[in-house]
This record gives C-alpha cells, structure tokens and sequence, in this order.
C-alpha cells in the first residue's frame, strides 16, 4: 500500500486520523462478532442441537407408526399423508442445517474472515504510519515556518524602527528648513528696511547736507553741506547759479547728555563761538537748533562773499 501524500493542511491530516480511527473500531466490533459467531463450541453445540431434534422427530415418527396396523383405510391415507408432511419438513430442517454446517465448515477451512482482518489490519498499521510520518513533517515545516516569521518580524520591526529614525530626522529637516526660512524672511524684510533707511538718509543728506560722520563716546563728528546762491544783482534777486560749501563740524558733549560743552568746525572760516555760547547758556536751544545757526552763518559769510564779487 503506497504512503497517501502529505496534506499541508492541518484539519485534511486530522480528519484522514478520525477515519482510520473509525475503521479501528470497525475491524474490532467485526473480529468480536465473528468470534462469537464462529468459536469451535458454538459449532458443536450447534451440531450437537440438531441431531437432538432429528433424533426426537424420527421417534415421534416410529411412535406413530406402531399403531398404524390398528388404522382403516381411511385413516390410513390421512396419516400417510401427515407422515409425509412430516418427513418433508424434517427433510427440509435436515438440509437447511447441513448447509449451515458446511458453510460453517468452509468458512473455518478456507479462513478467508480472518485473511481479511489481517490484510485490514496491516493496511491500517500502514496508513497510521503514513499519518504519523505525515504528522512529523507538518511539525518540522510549522517550526521552520514560526522560525521564519520571527525573522520576518524581526527583521520587519527593524526596518519599522530604521523607518521611524528617518521620519524623524525628515521631520527634523523640514522644521530647519522651516525656521531658516523664517529667517531668510527676516533678513529680507530687514533688506528692505536697511534699503528704505539709506534711500530716506540719501535724500535728508541730499536736501539738508547733515551726515554723521562718526560717533565715539561724547564726540559727533558731522559733515555739513551748505548750499550759497549766487546772485545777478541785489536789485533784481535772480538767482544765477547755486554753489555749495562744505564743513566739518567736531561736536563734544556733555557725559550722558546731549548738551554742547566745545565745537570745532573745519575749515575755521566762519565765527560760531557766540552761537555756541547761546546754546550752552540756555537748555531750550537743541543741537538741532545749533547746526541750523551754523549753516545760516555759513550761508549768510559765503552768500556776502559772492555778493561782493557780483558788484
């Protein structure tokens, strides 16, 4: 008998088991029923049972038959014919034994029952055999199979981790990139106000000719630009042409305040020491104020100048 292929499935492997299970128990109940049909007593009493009754039908009948020479012809034929029906059911009883007997006989002479039993017995050791071989490989392919998911899930959680450290320094990144943008925006915008500041600071320079030079401590250092008309005629005040002149103005100041305490102005070619003088003695005077009277000082020194030129 050939080995049955193995199944890969599990209730397949458990279901073929109850099966032969089934026929275990089969085999059984028939080799328990045959041996209570077919023991040796059993045959022998059985024998012994039917020659009882043939024996007890003969002398009945050998009983009747003594007083047959006391019968009329009448009787005579009805009991005849009773004898006859008698004999024919004994007959009959008599051959259906003996066949049961030879069956009997020929079934223990041949044994062809328990030949049977021994071929299903060795064709169910066989395919529990099969099972068992069956049931091992299952085992061994169930532990190569948990072997290899927890590989699977090993190898799996570390690639979930590798994925979840590159997430985070993704994320990471694009909050740097975030912030320098940030930046980058505030760096602009302080562009555009720088830009805004110098574009205001060149047209102020442009129209009122201040521009600070430095400031270190108490010291401001101004350049100053004036601006001197240059007259046709007093008379006639059109303006010919215009000329600047340019100075430097030295301003020292009192420690934490913002009150003169010196002046020096480059080239020294216009009297200032009394506008000076004017803007120390009274608070109400601003430097605002100072640098306004120097420029018309310097513009009214330049202007007489140029006028005397003009006559």
């Amino acid at each position: 008998m050939e080995d049955p292929i193995p199944s890969s499935e599990p209730h397949d492997l458990n279901a073929v088991k109850r099966q032969v299970r089934e026929l275990e128990e089969i085999l059984e109940r028939c080799r328990r029923d045959n041996d209570s049909e077919s023991s040796p007593s059993d045959s022998q009493g059985l024998l012994r049972d039917c020659g009882l009754f043939l024996q007890s039908r003969v002398e009945k009948i050998v009983s009747d038959c003594s007083d047959v020479g006391l019968l009329g012809d009448q009787d005579f034929e009805a009991y005849l014919g009773h004898f006859e029906q008698e004999l024919s059911s004994v007959e009959a009883d008599s051959a259906k034994v003996s066949s049961e007997i030879e069956g009997l006989i020929r079934t223990h002479e041949e044994g062809f029952v328990f030949a049977d039993f021994n071929r299903l017995n060795v064709d169910i050791g066989q395919l529990k055999c099969s099972l068992e071989f069956v049931g091992l490989q299952d085992l061994e392919k169930e532990k190569l199979g948990a072997d290899a998911d927890y590989l699977t899930y090993g190898k799996d959680q570390s690639d979930l981790m590798n994925m979840n450290e590159d997430k985070f320094k993704l994320l990471e990144l694009e909050n740097q990139i975030d912030k320098n943008h940030i930046v980058l925006k505030s760096l602009q915008d302080l562009e555009c106000k720088l830009k805004w500041l110098d574009a205001t600071e060149q047209f102020e320079d442009a129209f009122s000719g201040l521009k600070v030079i430095s400031f270190e401590e108490n010291c401001i250092r101004l350049s100053l630009r004036t601006y001197i008309p240059k007259l046709k005629g007093l008379s006639q005040q059109i303006t010919e042409d215009v000329k600047s002149v340019n100075h430097e103005l030295l301003l020292e100041l009192l420690e934490g305040t913002m009150d003169l305490s010196n002046v020096e102005i480059f080239p020294n070619d216009v009297f200032i020491r009394d506008i000076l003088d004017a803007a120390k003695s009274s608070s109400k005077y601003s430097l605002q104020w100072f640098v306004t009277k120097v420029q018309d000082r310097i513009a009214k020194h330049h202007g007489a100048t140029s006028g005397g030129e003009c006559k």
